[in-house]
């Protein structure tokens, strides 16, 4: 199997409390990281979108006349 290595940033506190729940189940940074990547794209298109759009205005436009 091909692998690919993928280098992310994140905050100190979510990087802890990654490992922490890693450990606490009993498997690897890699397993944990590709299980929540696999779930994560199980989620349609428009579901993991709502996570990275900016909130947007439902409704009609209101004139300001």
């Amino acid at each position: 199997m091909l692998t690919k290595q993928l280098n992310v940033e994140l905050p100190e506190a979510e990087a802890r409390r990654i490992k922490k729940d890693a450990v606490e189940l009993g498997v690897t940074l890699n397993e944990y990281a590709l299980r929540a990547f696999q779930a994560f794209l199980a989620k349609n298109k428009a579901q993991r979108g709502c996570h990275f759009a900016k909130r947007k205005i439902m409704g009609r436009k209101i004139s300001l006349k």
